[in-house]
This record gives C-alpha cells, sequence and structure tokens, in this order.
C-alpha cells in the first residue's frame, strides 16, 4: 500500500510558507495553496499549454526588456494564512532575482487561460484575490479553438476590476502593420489557438468597437 505524503496531514493551521518552500520543486509544481488549505490540480492538457506557450510568447516578444514573462510561476499573495497562486502568465519586473518570492508588488499583468476543472476559481476567485492585493492588470482567456481574452484593469478606488479600454497613452510599442490581426466587436478579443495571436497584439484601437490586445509596460 502507497503511504500518504507527510505535507497532506496538516496542522489546524493549515500549511505555512516554510513548509511549502520546504518541498521538492516537482511536488509544489501542481500546488496552489488557499488560506493554508492544498489545492492539487491535474497537469494541463496540451491545447491549454498550447494557448499558454503562444500568448506569452507574443507578450514577451512585444514587452521587449520592459518586463519579464513567466509561466506557471508560485505568486505569494499573503503569507499568513498562506495564499499562493499560480497564473498561467505573469508580466512582472526584469530585475526580480529568479530565487526572489514573486508578490504582487512586482506583477503588472496576470492571466489566466479558463480550464474546466478551475473555471470557478479563474473566472471568480482568482480575479478578487488579484484585485485584492492591487495587481494592476487581469486578463481571462475562454474558449479553446478560437480563444478570448477578456481584459481589465484594477480601480483603485473599489479594489476591483472593471473592462479595460486599453487607453494609448498607458502602453508601449505600437505596430503599423496592416496584416494578421484577429478582431472581434466587444470586451474581448479573439484569436486562433492553433497559431500565436500576432499582429493584434500590438496594434493601437482602429475602427470604433474593434480592439487589439496590448502588454502593459514597465513603470
Amino acid at each position: 500500500m502507497t503511504s500518504l505524503p507527510d505535507w497532506l496531514f496538516l496542522p489546524p493551521a493549515g500549511m505555512d510558507a516554510a513548509t511549502y518552500e520546504a518541498l521538492p520543486d516537482e511536488t509544489c509544481k501542481y500546488l496552489e495553496v488557499i488560506d493554508g488549505a492544498v489545492l492539487v490540480h491535474p497537469g494541463p492538457t496540451r491545447r491549454h499549454q498550447n494557448t499558454v506557450r503562444h500568448l506569452a510568447n507574443e507578450l514577451e516578444r512585444i514587452c521587449g526588456s520592459a518586463l519579464a514573462i513567466t509561466t506557471s510561476a508560485d505568486l505569494r499573495l499573503r503569507d499568513e494564512p498562506l495564499l499562493i497562486r499560480k497564473p498561467d502568465i505573469v508580466a512582472h519586473d526584469l530585475g526580480l532575482p529568479d530565487d526572489a518570492v514573486l508578490r504582487p508588488a512586482h506583477c503588472r499583468l496576470v492571466v489566466e487561460v479558463v480550464s474546466a476543472c478551475s473555471a470557478t476559481a479563474d473566472r471568480i476567485d482568482k480575479p478578487a484575490e488579484y484585485a485584492a492585493a492591487g495587481i494592476e492588470r487581469f486578463w481571462r482567456v475562454e474558449g479553446d479553438r478560437q480563444p478570448m481574452t477578456f481584459r481589465y484593469r484594477l480601480d483603485p478606488a473599489t479594489k476591483r476590476y472593471a473592462e479595460d479600454a486599453l487607453d494609448p497613452d498607458d502602453f508601449g510599442r505600437h505596430s503599423d502593420r496592416n496584416q494578421g490581426h484577429r478582431t472581434h466587436r466587444g470586451p474581448g478579443t479573439r484569436w486562433d489557438a492553433d497559431s500565436p495571436p500576432s499582429d493584434h497584439m500590438s496594434r493601437p484601437r482602429s475602427r470604433a468597437g474593434e480592439e487589439w490586445v496590448r502588454p502593459p509596460t514597465a513603470r
């Protein structure tokens, strides 16, 4: 009979930061910690991984040396009780050392690609936690074959996310190329999961009702 790992037997206060940091990296890869309670995730599907990879690559191309783009990294939202999430993509300060704990103050954007097994968390729980932690922007990607990106920006007065109008003054590099973009009328932007979301990622807003996704610049 296979014995259960020791970390499954937690004290009433739940897992603390020291216990989590002592776990092997291979174990932590599948864990999130919510108020000290451990949440174990199944491995992502290939399509989910492809969606994350395409979007992360495009964000990295556009951000250049302004921000670092990291996938599936531990984001420590709170130490007590311990709250650790693993956003699919984080745009954070470039100078953050590899061994430093990633915290909300380092982040400019977090992205969640919605999965069937985490839909409620991706749509409700995580945005509320990211907003409460003061992270400026949140993107949620919905759909498999033709994903749609919904973009939100923090309202500092309410500490809640509101739809992001993508003010051109708030963003960096723009592209004047006219080919390859996919648009959707409304709050989201559609793109093909089987190919990178090309020029529409960096082009300024065009005709009324059509928007292109652009990354945040470093402060």
